[in-house]
């Protein structure tokens, strides 16, 4: 496993790859990710992290989290400062 921050995007549909903040993969995503510029992980990722910004609440808390709801990631984490609290 590998915690990363690149900017790559997790697809969640045909036309929808939304980029988290941190992601946790596996070795054989990693070597894929080595081995050719992609800019999308076509494979859930076994972590995704979204810190939370001032500016985008709303896509964190519902659209994101609705979004990767679809795919098979095992866990989405939600770091929000501001509020001081974390949601997995």
């Amino acid at each position: 496993m590998q915690l990363i921050s690149g900017n790559f995007g997790i697809r969640t549909a045909i036309n929808k790859s939304p980029i988290p903040d941190l992601k946790i993969i596996i070795a054989e995503q990693t070597e894929l990710l080595n081995n050719i510029p992609a800019t999308i992980l076509e494979s859930a990722p076994i972590l995704v992290v979204e810190i939370v910004s001032y500016g985008n609440r709303d896509d964190d808390y519902c659209f994101k989290r609705s979004e990767y709801a679809v795919t098979e990631i095992s866990e989405y984490l939600i770091v929000d400062y501001e509020a001081q609290k974390y949601l997995l």
